[in-house]
């Protein structure tokens, strides 16, 4: 009982539903938090994306798109450690060549032209573990589909966290091929771009959904091996936190425009929901330690007073065996003094 009267167990109770994960939350939010990031999402014309700009700005480079003759130059873009095309054969090609090629492929104002995948490396692995992780992903992704990969990896920014490190891997939608003329050929779109439909169609098992998901498990596999080489005991896994049983609220993409407002100062909606969660989280856990700790003291307790009752129960098994011992001594005694006395009578 503690000093307010409110019992161990009670406090346990209220402990537990603060803690459990179908209790309403602050806020009204429940779930959990991710500790692994890996995401794809397609560059498409309609949102007025270009493949050449997003080469150019993600690996810090300058180049100009065949199709429209814009000119996209990132060359004096901070925090690219480093930049690499990866090919199906393991070669590489002139980035601008490809990028152009792939815009001219589309046809469509709506079209995919690209396809990107943002990792979250390790931050416990050197830089050069960093860039053979994210060029062993590429090298899968590039011989599963058969599309150039442009793998682009970046340091933390100097005003965030300083273990986010993480890669940009911006894939081509159609299989290329090299072509002694004109340097490489784009041919159908892969598996992974097509919907469902045009899957079944064309005698492809399963959906996109389900390569996204195998790939994101296959990422896993490579960022715990490479950790594992480097002696590290830290491992992520690319379930969904609810999956894994972990009790934490899943975090946000702040997305560019928000970074952006942050960066300069500013608040904004998703920065203001991300800080949120995190504080929900950081609340969330103390409970659980709290309540770790209420449950040990609890089970402590309990233990101790079933040893005590042990410990009563064999005092009074003990006492009761010796008083039988003494009853069973004196009857014997009783019993000889009698025959005793019988003889000396006789």
């Amino acid at each position: 009982m503690r000093s307010d009267g409110v019992s161990l167990e009670h406090e346990v109770r209220i402990y537990g539903s603060l803690c459990d994960p179908n209790a309403p939350r602050w806020g009204g939010r429940s779930g959990t938090l991710a500790i692994y990031y890996a995401s794809t999402t397609p560059l498409s014309r309609r949102s007025g994306r270009s493949a050449v700009a997003a080469a150019a700005y993600r690996t810090g480079c300058r180049l100009v798109d065949a199709r429209t003759g814009l000119e996209h130059d990132y060359s004096r873009k901070r925090g690219v450690e480093s930049s690499a095309l990866i090919l199906p054969d393991g070669e590489s090609i002139d980035r601008e060549l490809l990028w152009s090629a792939a815009e001219r492929a589309e046809a469509r104002k709506d079209a995919r032209t690209a396809r990107e995948w943002v990792l979250a490396l390790p931050s416990e692995l050197g830089a050069s573990e960093r860039i053979e992780l994210a060029h062993a992903f590429a090298l899968e992704l590039a011989r599963r589909y058969g599309v150039a990969v442009d793998v682009a990896i970046h340091a933390p920014h100097r005003h965030g966290d300083d273990r986010n490190f993480h890669a940009h891997l911006l894939c081509t939608t159609r299989r290329v091929e090299r072509d002694p003329a004109l340097g490489i050929v784009l041919g159908a779109k892969v598996a992974i771009e097509l919907g469902d439909k045009d899957r079944k169609k064309v005698g492809i098992a399963g959906r996109s959904a389900d390569d996204i998901e195998q790939l994101r498990a296959s990422w896993a596999e490579l960022a715990n091996g490479a950790l594992e080489r480097a002696g590290r005991s830290e491992r992520i896994d690319h379930r969904s936190l609810e999956a894994q049983g972990i009790d934490r609220e899943p975090t946000i993409h702040l997305g560019p425009v928000a970074t952006q407002m942050e960066r300069r100062g500013r608040e904004s909606d998703r920065g203001r929901i991300l800080r949120e969660i995190h504080r929900d989280n950081r609340e969330r856990e103390r409970l659980a330690a709290h309540m770790a700790r209420l449950q040990a003291e609890l089970e402590a307790r309990e233990r101790a007073a079933q040893e005590q009752a042990e410990r009563e129960r064999a005092e009074l098994e003990a006492r009761e065996a010796a008083e039988r011992a003494a009853k069973e001594r004196a009857a014997q005694a009783e019993l000889e003094a009698r025959e005793y006395a019988g003889l000396c009578t006789q």
